[in-house]
């Protein structure tokens, strides 16, 4: 179902970013290809990186080409279930997240109406591809890499470690 979503986004041309708050645990290289397939065609990837804390994390929100996404709290801390950690992927060393966004007490539409307040990396992707809509609405003409150099430019630090906060 994963593939076919992804060929299916890949094929509509009016699609230039790709919220992704769904993976599998670990490092699935299987994908990767297809993820970097929907980059070089104009399509901005945007992925959760997963809640199991640090030191984990999810595919494809650990690939080198998506902007890859970890929750923060409304202490301007990242939030303890947060994923991430150091790669070490086919000789090339890396740290995901990329950033991170709120994702503890987010709230959202729920299936039997109304909302509810969630946690997890999966509400903080959908905050991050909304900022990278306005910043695409702002500059039609934006390269799908200068799209994601321009959302790493305008994160502000904690104070902490990068290996932590990206």
């Amino acid at each position: 179902n994963f593939v076919l979503a992804i060929e299916w986004i890949a094929s509509q041309p009016e699609i230039s970013i790709a919220n992704i708050s769904a993976g599998i645990r670990g490092y699935f290289g299987d994908w990767e290809e297809l993820i970097d397939d929907l980059v070089a065609i104009g399509i901005l990837p945007i992925c959760a990186v997963g809640n199991e804390g640090r030191n984990q994390t999810r595919s494809p929100g650990n690939y080198r080409s998506v902007v890859s996404v970890g929750a923060s709290n409304h202490r301007n801390r990242v939030a303890s279930f947060s994923g991430g950690g150091n790669l070490t992927i086919n000789n090339h060393i890396y740290t995901v997240p990329d950033l991170v966004a709120p994702g503890e007490q987010v709230y959202s539409a729920i299936v039997q109406g109304g909302y509810q307040a969630w946690d997890g990396t999966s509400m903080a992707t959908p905050i991050v591809s909304g900022i990278a809509s306005l910043l695409l609405e702002k500059n039609p003409q934006i390269e799908v890499l200068e799209l994601k150099d321009e959302l790493l430019s305008m994160c502000e630090s904690f104070g902490i470690s990068k290996e932590r906060q990206g």
